[in-house]
């Protein structure tokens, strides 16, 4: 496999349209804030130092990509296969991190703080020196991972509205199956 080398965003965007494989290419230092990358195979890709400052990464493979050093500040990461990949002193401040898969992956160093995570497997995963500060989580379980964060962030509540919501769905569905009964009779 070749290494593709892009020098610009503009490069990255052009070889988006190109197609959506990135694997292996090398996007090291690159300024891609704000960029939108879904469905792409970014397998084994080089963004170590890529600025992803409130990008979206949402259903790609980006198993065994270098992100050490890069920012993703406020960034949203979704249904993303992360895999064995190192995000090694990366910054996540703020970012949201949903249903993603980090098994295996090395987060040594990374600053989580203010991060929202939700159902996101760590499995494996390195959580040594993470800074956690104001992060919240759900559905996620820290004691699979191989090093777990010194502090655990805070569990995010289920939404009180939820049960209510259901609640009133089914006193409508009686009330409904009541009132179609009354008019049968009519």
């Amino acid at each position: 496999m070749s290494v593709r080398e892009y020098e610009s965003r503009e490069q990255v965007v052009e070889g988006l349209h190109r197609g959506r494989d990135l694997s292996g290419a090398d996007l090291s230092g690159l300024d891609l804030s704000g960029i939108t990358l879904k469905g792409f195979n970014m397998e084994d890709a080089n963004l170590n130092n890529a600025n992803l400052d409130g990008a979206v990464l949402a259903a790609s493979n980006m198993a065994g990509v270098d992100l050490s050093g890069a920012t993703l500040n406020s960034a949203r990461i979704s249904a993303t296969n992360m895999g064995s990949a190192s995000l090694r002193g990366v910054q996540m401040c703020g970012a949201t991190i949903n249903d993603a898969n980090l098994d295996g992956a090395d987060l040594t160093g990374a600053d989580l703080s203010g991060s929202s995570w939700f159902d996101v497997n760590v499995s494996r995963a390195d959580l040594t020196d993470v800074r956690t500060t104001g992060a919240r989580a759900r559905g996620v379980n820290w004691s699979q991972a191989e090093v777990p964060p010194a502090e655990i962030p805070e569990p995010i509540p289920a939404r009180p509205w939820i049960p209510a919501l259901l609640a009133g769905i089914g006193l409508m569905f009686v009330a409904t199956i009541i009132l179609a009964g009354r008019r049968r009779r009519a």
